[in-house]
Formats: C-alpha cells, structure tokens, sequence
C-alpha cells in the first residue's frame, strides 16, 4: 500500500509509455510485434498496459504495419543501435519527465509491475525490473534528462544496456515474489507454447 506522500509525488510526474517495437525478430523468423497471440497482435498486450499507466504513448519502429490509432511511432535516431537506441530516440521525442519502456515481446506483463516501478522512481533516473537476479532493462522507466549522455554513450559505438544503466543512478526492484513467467520475452513461436 502506497503512502499518501508516495501517491502525491507520483501524481505530479509525467510519464509516457513507450513501446520498443523495432527490432528484426530474427530468432522469430517473422515480425515478432505483429505476431498474432491469442487474438490480437503480440505487441498489442505491452502497448495495453502502457496505455492504463500513462497519458501518452509512443511507438519506436519504423514498420508500417506497427501503427496504431491516435498514437505516435518514431523511427531510430541511430540505427542499428538495439533497444538503447530505441530509448535514446523516445527520450529525445518526448516531452514528460519519465519513458515508462516495455519490450514489444513481453505479453505477460501485468500493471502491478509497472505502477511498482513508478513507486519507486524516488530520485533514481533509471528503475528497471529484475526476478531472480536476472535484470530485465526493458522492462523498466527512464529519466527524458539522460538523454544525452545516452547519445554520447551511443556515439562511441557503445550498444549494452547494464553498461550504460550502471553507469547511472539507477535501482532495480525485485519481483521474485511474482511468477517468472510476467517477465518472460518471446523470441520463438515455441515460447508462445
């Protein structure tokens, strides 16, 4: 249960959600963010829970067939650059002071994990998921001011993740509690079984 200070400090920070949903699925061996998963698109359940935590939403792709009604999709500032790129170009874009980010491939992703991240946002510029001592950076929220350093991080060539979080202020929260499987990607049809 959240602390009314807690809820006060939340209510006053602007969030966007932002869908990675550029990625070349090669290990799918189709698009993986098209997929059809129970009836709707596999990226459609990770843009539905960004759309219960935040006001605004973004999409990071630059396939056609990844547009969706009322919302924006930008391509990579940087190509080739992964999902830091993805990042780097939705915090270049947006205009709130947090990317709430989720992977395109992770359905099983319940809004309890991400109204926890947001909890403990506190001072820290990243708060990524983590279960079981297995980190999961997109699965996490971004400060829009690291922008920056990220570019400058991404300019050198520079393309893992824990490399450019660690060195930041950033905090992971831990889900060992929750099933292992909200945290699961797909990156085969096999994993969707």
């Amino acid at each position: 249960m959240l602390a009314l200070n807690e809820l006060k400090t939340m209510s006053k920070l602007s969030l966007a959600g932002v869908l990675l949903a550029g990625g070349t699925s090669k290990r799918m061996g189709q698009d993986k963010a098209s997929y059809i998963f129970k009836g709707k698109p596999l990226m459609d359940y990770s843009l539905d829970i960004l759309k219960a935590v935040s006001d605004t939403q973004i999409i990071v792709s630059k396939d056609k067939r990844h547009t969706r009604q009322n919302i924006k999709m930008i391509a990579d500032v940087i190509e080739d650059a992964g999902p830091l790129g993805a990042i780097y170009s939705a915090l270049d874009f947006i205009d709130k002071d947090y990317a709430i980010v989720l992977a395109c491939d992770t359905p099983y992703v319940v809004t309890e994990v991400i109204n926890t991240l947001i909890s403990s946002i506190k001072s820290y510029s990243i708060v990524i998921a983590a279960h079981n001592d297995r980190v999961h950076p997109t699965i996490g929220i971004y400060k829009q001011s690291i922008h920056k350093q990220l570019g400058e991080f991404l300019k050198k060539g520079n393309r893992k993740m824990m490399d450019f979080i660690e060195s930041q202020e950033y905090v992971t929260v831990d889900f060992s509690h929750m099933d292992e499987n909200i945290f699961r990607n797909i990156n085969s049809v096999q994993d969707l079984a």
